[in-house]
């Protein structure tokens, strides 16, 4: 136990009236609840008074801090305009924890994350909601301007090879163009090899492109009982296939010989074209008089086939998958895509004047 000084100065006796009568007189003058209150109990117009415990509005405070204190620090009056009870204040700006700020625009600026700001925030981000379009990103073959320099897929291919009855074409199907690149001997379809190299399938024979001659070479014929080749395709393995009307077989790219796999159905009757996607699923495309195609799904290993739905057009000529995407040629020479869940193409484009024959991807695909 603390005992009190038993003679006490008369300074500290003043002193400690005087303090009394100060707090005393704050007492007096509030006209608020006698329930001490919290930080958090203040609205945005109030400051928290810490010596008196209670909220101040700050109109009623001074609004600048040029007169008496209002704000956190007791012994500053503000921005030292007034007077100070201890000094220059060395206090940090108010910081009170009960006060969340709310966004400013500059959170707002990146709102992809990809590291530039946008636009309207004074950066050269072309698309801020899109984390792969900004400039300096590499560009990839798909419908966005991924650098942010105003042109699709510039500096790169992004290609498929397609032909008609006489020519070799390469269809971008993102700017929608075709140019011509070659010829071809009267093929029914193509596809590519694992290498690259361009493979083509007349109804009996089975051609190379010589890659340093840039013309087609035979490498031979097809037996007798394949009687109608239109449809050519090759597994990531390297494995060709070729349909002809109800029948699917594999073909050896080396000799021509050919194997016979099994029937697709019995009705199903090969349109003009097979495919095999990137995972490895192979699909034709099957036509029924006065009706659109079928897109058929066909096990390698069997040759077995069941329908996946009508495509909504007629004689799909040419199958081709990439960029995650499958895509058909008609005869009238329409490209469109084709959901490979339920058969169904959507229009993209048609080149006029093109009849297509058949598709094949390339290696940039």
């Amino acid at each position: 136990m603390h005992r009190i000084p038993r003679f006490v100065s008369a300074a500290f006796v003043a002193a400690l009236c005087l303090t009394i009568a100060c707090a005393d007189d704050s007492t007096s003058n509030d006209d608020s609840s006698s329930t001490p209150q919290n930080p958090e109990d203040c609205t945005a117009d109030q400051f928290y008074n810490s010596v008196l415990r209670k909220c101040v509005d700050r109109a009623d405070a001074g609004g600048d801090n040029n007169g008496t204190n209002n704000g956190n620090n007791p012994t500053n009056n503000g921005d030292n305009n007034g007077t100070d009870d201890v000094g220059t204040d060395t206090s940090s700006p108010d910081t009170r924890p009960d006060v969340v700020e709310e966004d400013t625009p500059d959170t707002r600026c990146d709102m992809d994350e990809d590291g530039v700001m946008s636009v309207a925030c004074g950066g050269n981000d072309c698309d801020d909601n899109d984390y792969f379009r900004t400039p300096g990103r590499n560009e990839s073959c798909d419908n966005k301007d991924n650098d942010c320099d105003g042109a699709v897929n510039n500096g790169i291919a992004c290609t498929f090879f397609a032909h008609t009855g006489a020519n070799l074409y390469a269809v971008d199907p993102f700017n929608m163009t075709a140019t011509i690149i070659n010829d071809v001997p009267g093929l029914q379809d193509i596809d590519t090899d694992v290498d690259g190299t361009l493979w083509g399938v007349t109804r009996a024979e089975l051609f190379r492109l010589d890659a340093r001659s840039n013309q087609w070479v035979s490498e031979g014929t097809f037996p007798n009982r394949i009687e109608d080749a239109n449809g050519l395709a090759i597994d990531s393995q390297g494995t060709a296939y070729v349909t002809s009307g109800d029948s699917m077989y594999e073909v050896d790219l080396s000799t021509a010989t050919t194997r016979w796999i099994g029937q697709v159905g019995t009705t199903f009757y090969s349109s003009g074209d097979c495919v095999v996607n990137k995972v490895d699923s192979l699909y034709m495309t099957s036509k029924e008089q006065g009706l659109p195609d079928t897109l058929v799904f066909v096990d390698r290993s069997t040759g077995h086939g069941q329908a996946v739905g009508s495509i909504g057009f007629d004689r799909v000529f040419g199958l081709t998958a990439g960029w995650g995407t499958l895509y058909g040629l008609t005869y009238e020479g329409e490209l469109i895509s084709i959901d490979p869940s339920t058969g169904r193409g959507t229009l993209l484009h048609t080149f006029p004047d093109i009849t297509w024959f058949g598709a094949a991807s390339t290696p940039s695909r």
